[in-house]
C-alpha cells in the first residue's frame, strides 16, 4: 500500500467526523509520512497500521474528547455511541472481542443487580415477618402476657434487624456501585496508558 492509498481509505474511513477533525487526522499522518520520508511508492506502512484500526482509534478518540468536553448534552452523548460504534466496525478483529466483553460486561451488570435485588427481598422479608410477629404479640399479650412478651421481644429483634440490613444494603449500594465504576475508570486509563495495572 503506498502513501496516497492509505490517505484515501483513511479519509474514506473518516467521512463522518466533522470535517475539521477529519482534515487534522488527515494532516497528523501526512506529517507523519513526510517526516518518515515517505513517499508515493509502495511501502511497508505496517508500522502506522492499518487505515481501519487508525480509523478506529481515531473516532473512538473523538468520542471520549466529545463526552469529556460536553458531558451533560444528550447530542454528544448520542455522537459518542455513534463513533464508538463506528469505531468497533471500523475494526473487524476488534468486533468479535467487542461484543465478547460487551456480553461479560452486561452479564456481570445483571448479576450484580441481581444479588443486590436479593439481598434487599431477604432484609425486606425479614422486616416483614417482624411486622408480623408484632401483630402476634399484640395479641398473645392479651391472651398470656408472658408468651406476649417474648413475642414482642421476638418482633423487635426481626424488624430491628431487617430496617438494619436494607440501610446497609441501601448504603453499601449507593457508595459502592459508583465506586467501582470510579475505579474501573482508573484501572482502564491506566491499561490505556499503558502502564501496569
Amino acid at each position: 500500500m503506498n502513501r496516497y492509498e492509505f490517505i484515501g481509505e483513511l479519509r474514506g474511513r473518516l467521512k463522518r467526523l466533522p470535517p475539521d477533525e477529519l482534515q487534522d487526522a488527515v494532516n497528523y499522518y501526512e506529517e507523519y509520512f513526510d517526516e518518515a520520508g515517505i513517499g508515493y511508492n509502495p511501502v511497508d506502512l505496517s508500522a502506522v497500521g492499518t487505515p481501519a484500526s487508525v480509523a478506529s482509534e481515531i473516532l473512538a478518540q473523538t468520542a471520549v474528547r466529545q463526552v469529556e468536553n460536553n458531558p451533560k448534552s444528550p447530542r454528544s452523548g448520542i455522537l459518542a455511541v455513534v463513533f464508538m460504534v463506528l469505531a468497533i466496525l471500523g475494526a473487524p478483529i476488534a468486533l468479535p472481542l467487542a461484543i465478547a466483553l460487551a456480553a461479560v460486561v452486561c452479564s456481570l451488570a445483571v448479576a450484580m443487580g441481581a444479588v443486590i435485588l436479593a439481598l434487599f427481598i431477604a432484609a425486606g422479608a425479614v422486616a416483614f415477618a417482624g411486622v408480623v410477629a408484632l401483630v402476634a404479640a399484640v395479641v398473645q399479650l392479651i391472651v398470656d402476657p408472658v408468651t406476649g412478651i417474648v413475642f414482642l421481644g421476638i418482633a423487635l429483634l426481626l424488624l430491628g434487624i431487617g430496617i438494619m440490613f436494607i440501610t446497609l444494603i441501601y448504603f453499601l449500594t449507593s457508595r459502592g456501585i459508583p465506586a467501582v465504576i470510579k475505579i474501573s475508570k482508573k484501572l482502564l486509563n491506566k491499561s490505556e496508558r499503558g502502564e501496569a495495572v
